[in-house]
């Protein structure tokens, strides 16, 4: 609503006092001396609006709104008008008027009414991952909004939106989601105003990822004395579609796994593994893999190769109910006839005294009588008509503590140890009154999780000592800079800045994000305010900085911060971005039937100092590196010759001054498909059996697949003969299954793309293995795996001709062996490598695969490399290195720290570690102290495992003189020069 304020102005009309004239009035036309200015104000606000004009006469001032008049004529006021609005909901425009007789004038104010953003657009998924997703989309509002809030759930929950808030882009990527999961996703803008509408819902599905749980309740029974029956259920996190399963089995139960046998099935629940042999125990894993790869083997499942012994109850489970009873439960084996249980128990600290029950047809079982907070060992077999099958691996449970004292309390006493940091030792307080129920701990380290037990004395002396609690400290801002910034100049507007996170004993709580302050330097000095850039991804490493000025020094500092606010700055890196480039060019494309591209262009529109010339990258989107080619600046076309068929090929061009490149326009083009014009390449055998061949071949080259091979088929005959059988597979191997014994077969392959096949490749002839062939080797398996190479052994019978040479077949490359070995190093390999390797005598007629073993070579780990964190060596022959930890994806068992002292002798032997001898720098941890000191004394400067550790520590002092899991961490002479490695034994297949 309007209120007007009225007012008015002295007739200023000025009088000539000149005598010799009458007197004359002045007559000046209206103006405004005070318009009405424009406002912004919030829903239900309140604003005056002033107009003031003067003249003479002086004018009647009124308020106009559209077609409404806001003040009567009547009580119109002359010279000066207030309009006063109140609780304004709508913007509108207000007219000031000022009446004279001498004319009318107008103006217009406007009132904006600040409103609530409106819904961002064109949200779309750009990227998806098995755990995150990339958001973009459009402001969708004229005016600049303060942040974004992005809204998400999972399809099938029952639970509102989870928010990420605070996001100043348009562009977020969202972590930590569920693999293989759909998600909706919507996107809200807010101002000053609030939180305006969301935009519309979009959904997709998170990526497909490698099972992270094993298969769950396997189960096995005995079909015959030489066939067993293996039943699962689907693993609890599948992280995708199953494409099937993979049962490992053996009756060597400390073998690694690599060197089991493997039973490969589909997605179905069960199947059956023939060839077994009687009367031995066999050990069962069961894994499910996803496209993606294999998800963790189950836990072992043990079976007696006898019909009618039942296997080992599965999901054995202990609870503890009170001080002195613990319950037990577990699956039953299946379809098995159960006549009782058998359970033995005993006292972990006393596993001679085992106690033995036997009771009924169960699923469960209460063990009573036992002592209070006691940590106890249980193992159970079922049994039979047939007798008893095979004990279940212990599993564990301790008592609840007992509520009696036995005697009077007179004090207390409290440990506590940190799991991680600088401190790992043990600390005590021996002392805490017995009418004390809690006690401060202080100077702990912050963010770190601590270990704390507590144990009553009484004067008989002290009880058992309680189940530790876990507990953090809270977080603090981080007290160490970033690592290693560096800033490099991307173009003359643009620079990157890279870092490494602060040391972890450092973070002091758990990374929010950095925030990275950089300034204008002029003269080496800062000009102006410094400009904060947020980084709010905890994982970040790098960000980029746009908008500079060109051919100007700025001044970079990153800070990480925590929830409690910033930490340290890191020291000041100063980059000067470089001098102004060229724009976009623009670029046409025409492609022939001949093979070739006519590329055309024109100038950049934006063409900043001298145009010097092009330059001109293309590639086939599948290669690695671009062919460039410059031009001059008067070049304006060129042919592209030799492209290949059903191809994408990526162009880039950009136009060059003396600064440099400048921003290049990029564009892909295709090429039209026809049938391969070549044959699969190095079709080869690389397994057999009796009845089966497996086979594995290349694709025909690049320049004459002439599209995407969608599909091989391969095509084999008896060649007694003439029919021809045909099997498809989209893979480049393929196992060829019901043949023939010692029977030879003519092989061939054929590639198809979407519009046909090319040309059948040559024959192979490969003959299957005689159900009478004698066994010449036994136990072929791997003992050592590194990343580059891998240790073959095997064991060989008596009645073996060693004068007979052997062959050692692995990825279309093969080996001879002398016949009286009896292990052989496999190296040159490349590291993270699925490899098969078979082992054949060469001297038999068939040439039939004997053993076959398959690994993976150990993963490239280039990040577990010592630094020096000192110079010198301090007094005492102790030097402290800094480590940093591998990829979060690998499983490591054991880290080895090794010491190699360098002479001349050994500085070109002990280089790199891939040429050391793994398995004799491991032996010596097994030997008895007298053994190392005489062996220490034979040779002081051989290389030497300073210790061996479960979790890697940033950092480490070579020398303490500390033992660490059997190794010494012997004193490093002075005078002498050493080289230190890093050996990780991975879990799964022993590797180093």
């Amino acid at each position: 609503m309007g209120v007007l304020h009225t007012g008015s102005t002295e007739d200023s009309s000025i009088l000539s006092n000149s005598p010799s004239l009458p007197p004359a009035v002045r007559r000046v036309p209206p103006r405004f001396s005070i318009p009405p200015t424009n406002h912004e104000v919030m829903p239900g606000g309140s604003v005056n609006l002033t107009c003031v004009a003067v003249g003479a006469p002086m004018p009647f001032v009124k308020w106009v709104s559209g077609e409404v008049e806001l003040t009567r004529e009547e009580e119109m006021p002359i010279g000066r008008n207030v309009l006063e609005l109140t609780n304004i909901r709508q913007s509108a425009n207000y007219t000031c008027v000022a009446i004279s007789s001498l004319g009318m004038i107008e103006t217009t104010a406007q009132i904006i009414v600040k409103a609530l953003p409106r819904p961002p657009t064109s949200l779309i998924v750009t990227e998806t991952t098995a755990t995150s997703v990339t958001l973009t989309w459009d402001s969708g509002n004229p005016e600049p909004v303060s942040y974004y809030v992005i809204q998400y759930r999972a399809k099938v929950s029952d639970n509102g939106f989870q928010e990420v808030d605070g996001v100043a882009t348009t562009r977020y990527s969202i972590g930590g989601l569920s693999p293989f999961s759909e998600y909706e996703f919507r996107v809200m803008a807010v101002n000053n105003v609030g939180r305006g509408p969301p935009s519309g819902i979009v959904d997709t599905r998170t990526s497909e990822q490698a099972p992270s749980s094993p298969p769950l309740h396997i189960q096995a029974r005995m079909l015959s004395s030489s066939t067993m029956l293996v039943q699962w259920e689907t693993p609890e996190e599948p992280n995708g579609q199953i494409r099937g399963y993979r049962v490992y089995y053996s009756s060597e139960h400390d073998a690694p796994l690599s060197a089991w046998q493997k039973h490969n099935t589909d997605d179905s629940m069960l199947t059956t593994i023939s060839g077994l042999t009687a009367d031995i125990t066999y050990s069962l894993r069961v894994l499910g893999f996803t496209s993606v790869g294999d998800g963790p083997p189950s836990e072992v499942l043990q079976i007696k190769t006898q019909q009618g012994v039942p296997s080992q109850p599965s999901g054995f489970e202990a609870e503890a109910e009170l001080d002195s009873r613990i319950m037990l439960s577990w699956l039953w084996p299946v379809q098995e006839p159960i006549i009782s249980f058998e359970l033995l128990y005993w006292e972990e600290s006393n596993p001679r005294d085992k106690r033995h029950a036997t009771f009924g047809p169960a699923g469960s079982y209460a063990v009573e009588g036992l002592k209070p907070d006691t940590l106890y060992m249980f193992s159970l077999a079922a049994k039979s008509v047939m007798g008893l099958g095979v004990f279940t691996q212990p599993i564990e449970a301790r008592t609840v503590q007992s509520n009696r004292h036995h005697g009077e309390i007179v004090r207390y006493s409290l440990s506590y140890q940190a799991l991680t940091g600088e401190d790992l030792s043990l600390h005590q307080v021996s002392w805490i009154g017995a009418d004390v129920t809690s006690y401060l701990l202080e100077d702990l380290l912050k963010w770190t999780e601590y270990l704390v037990w507590l144990r009553a004395h009484t004067d008989a002396g002290p009880g058992p000592e309680s189940s530790a609690a876990r507990i953090r400290t809270m977080e603090d801002v981080p007290g160490a800079p970033p690592r290693k910034v560096e800033a490099d100049a991307l173009n003359s507007t643009a620079i990157r800045v890279t870092w490494k996170p602060p040391l972890s004993v450092k973070q002091h709580g758990q990374i929010r994000g950095y925030q990275l302050v950089y300034s204008r330097l002029v003269n080496g000095e800062p000009h102006g305010q410094p400009l904060i850039m947020d980084i709010s991804l905890p994982d970040a490493q790098e960000a980029i900085v746009t908008g500079l000025l060109t051919e100007t020094t700025y001044s970079v500092t990153v800070a990480a911060y925590t929830t409690k606010g910033d930490g340290a700055r890191s020291k000041a890196k100063v980059v000067t971005t470089t001098g102004a480039v060229p724009g976009k060019p623009t670029m046409m494309i025409s492609t022939t039937i001949g093979n070739t591209a006519l590329i055309q262009w024109q100038p950049p529109k934006e063409m900043v100092g001298e145009h010097v010339g092009y330059q001109l990258q293309y590639k086939r989107a599948v290669e690695e590196a671009f062919t460039i080619k410059d031009f001059k600046k008067a070049d304006d076309h060129f042919t592209v010759t030799g492209l290949h068929k059903g191809a994408t090929y990526i162009f880039k061009l950009c136009a060059k001054n003396r600064a440099g490149n400048g921003e290049e326009y990029v564009k892909e083009i295709s090429t039209p498909e026809d049938i391969p014009s070549s044959y699969p390449q190095n079709l080869s055998v690389v397994g057999l059996t009796a009845t089966s061949t497996k086979l594995s071949w290349e694709p025909p080259p690049l320049a004459e697949r002439n599209g995407k091979i969608v599909r091989y088929v391969v095509v084999y005959r008896d060649i007694n003969i003439l029919n021809n059988n045909t099997n498809s597979t989209t893979a480049t191997e393929m196992t060829v299954q019901g043949l023939q014994p010692d029977t030879t077969y003519d092989i061939r392959v054929q590639a198809f793309n979407s519009k046909g096949g090319g040309p059948i490749s040559p024959s192979i002839q490969s003959r299957t293995m005689s159900l009478s062939m004698p066994v010449f080797t036994k136990n072929f398996g791997v003992k050592a795996v590194t990343k580059t190479s891998v240790l073959l052994t095997w064991e060989v019978p008596e009645t073996f001709k060693s004068q007979v040479p052997l062959k050692i077949l692995y990825n279309q490359q093969s080996v001879e062996v002398q016949g009286d070995l009896k292990r052989k190093l496999i190296t040159q390999l490349q590291p993270d490598t699925d490899y098969s390797f078979v082992l054949m005598s060469r001297g038999n007629s068939a040439g039939g695969l004997q053993q076959q073993v398959s690994i993976r070579t150990a993963p490239d780990l280039p990040q577990i490399k010592p630094a020096l964190y000192q110079e010198d060596v301090e007094e005492g022959g102790r030097v402290t290195i800094s480590l940093s930890t591998g990829p979060a994806e690998v499983s490591v068992r054991w880290y080895y720290i090794v010491v190699v002292p360098v002479n001349p002798a050994s500085h070109r032997r002990w280089e790199n570690p891939e040429d050391m001898d793994i398995q004799e720098l491991l032996e010596p941890g097994a030997d008895s102290s007298l053994q190392r000191k005489k062996r220490q004394s034979q040779n002081l400067l051989q290389p030497y495992i300073a210790a061996k550790l479960d979790t890697l520590p940033e950092l480490f002092t070579l020398g303490d003189e500390k033992k660490y899991n059997g190794y010494y961490n012997k004193p490093l002479p002075g005078q002498q020069q050493y080289r230190c490695f890093v050996l990780a034994d991975l879990t799964d297949n022993e590797s180093v």
